[in-house]
């Protein structure tokens, strides 16, 4: 979410400017809801947006170059995860 071009274009979630702050704020919790929240109609409706707009941005990320290369390491940095793991060969 640091990345300005990941927030721009984003008016399909039509998301007003202080709903967007909340979903924002949810995404960078560092834990998880609680089960009141979970139980709280307001609070499932505000992490369903969150979810959506997490989404939309990853969605532009991994369609970036920077995004593609990375994707790429990772498929790459598996495979040979996998590989060793195959042949018992442990990283």
């Amino acid at each position: 979410m640091k990345d300005a071009f990941n927030l721009t274009c984003l008016p399909e979630l039509n998301l007003p400017k202080a709903r967007f702050s909340q979903c924002k704020a949810l995404m960078h919790r560092n834990f998880a809801p609680t089960e009141e929240e979970l139980q709280n109609e307001q609070f499932v409706a505000l992490n369903t947006d969150a979810s959506d707009l997490y989404g939309s941005v990853h969605a532009r990320y991994i369609r970036s170059p920077e995004g593609k290369y990375s994707v790429r390491k990772l498929i790459k940095l598996f495979k040979f995860i996998g590989l060793a793991i195959v042949y018992g060969k442990y990283l």
